[in-house]
């Protein structure tokens, strides 16, 4: 943020989020409302060799397997954002996430035009924030 904004009235007008057994704000605030327990066994396809173990003092594995798995709610598509796929091999996934969420809440605000917020994007941010 530059001085020129420093202490001034912000406003939030777009959300965008994605959450184990949610795939946007609205059904992760109905799960919410509908006390739905989204922690489950791993899927699959889940590499446990790679992440599992109970016994490491490590730090870097985990000691359980069941968790918040966003499964099938991953995948990102980049020619949706005008990326060839061949440039985005080896992206790392949450680039995706993030780049997803961006233009999900834009287009929560209003903003899914680009030519609608040319003339807001000196006074546009868009905040992530990730967890595990």
């Amino acid at each position: 943020m530059n001085d020129s904004h420093r202490g001034g009235d912000i406003a939030i007008t777009g959300m965008a989020c994605v959450f184990p057994g949610a795939k946007n704000l609205e059904s992760y605030w109905n799960n919410i409302l509908r006390k739905v327990d989204a922690v489950s066994d791993p899927p699959p396809d889940w590499e446990a060799d790679l992440f599992f173990d109970p016994d490491s003092e490590l730090g870097d594995r985990t000691y359980c397997k069941r968790g918040g798995y966003l499964g099938s709610l991953a995948q990102f598509n980049p020619m949706d954002y005008g990326i060839r796929p061949k440039v985005g091999v080896g992206t790392e996934p949450e680039q995706g996430f993030a780049l997803r969420a961006a233009s999900e809440a834009l287009a929560d605000a209003g903003y899914a035009d680009a030519g609608k917020l040319a003339a807001y994007k000196e006074r546009t941010e868009v905040i992530i924030g990730r967890g595990a």
